[in-house]
């Protein structure tokens, strides 16, 4: 869920860190509203930077908030545009399909191995090609 932070939107980004946490409050003086928390995962010292962990790839940190970061740990690169046609070799065992894949239009974003086998699980469910004893479905990012 996102919200809208005035004042949080002033911290600056990094990606170092224990990744931020946002959430819904009730307030004690009125329990039917709420309001958005943002707590500092360490002690901060008068006049020292605060900066938040939004522990996302530059795609949705550029998408979602306008910035990216240099270094970005956890940045991928983002594979989309990929689906089942109806005339792919897949789509003829639409069973199969839908037992190994939760969407037939994932995207990807490759960033280490696993995500890499994911890939390589859907083409092989789009090409119905042999999982080797891979079946399961294939999780997005």
């Amino acid at each position: 869920e996102r919200h809208i932070v005035p004042l949080l939107d002033l911290v600056n980004a990094d990606g170092n860190g224990k990744v931020h946490e946002t959430y819904l409050e009730a307030l004690d003086s009125d329990p039917s509203q709420k309001v958005a928390v943002t707590r500092a995962s360490r002690a901060v010292n008068p006049g020292e930077q605060v900066f938040e962990n939004y522990a996302q790839p530059n795609y949705v940190l550029f998408t979602h908030h306008g910035f990216i970061l240099e270094d970005n740990p956890d940045d991928c690169a983002l594979l989309e545009g990929l689906f089942v046609h109806r005339n792919d070799p897949g789509a003829a065992d639409v069973h199969r399909l839908r037992s190994l894949l939760r969407s037939t239009t994932p995207t990807f974003c490759i960033r280490a191995e696993e995500s890499v086998l994911q890939l390589g699980h859907f083409l092989r469910a789009k090409y119905a090609l042999p999982t080797n004893g891979m079946d399961g479905e294939v999780r997005q990012h």
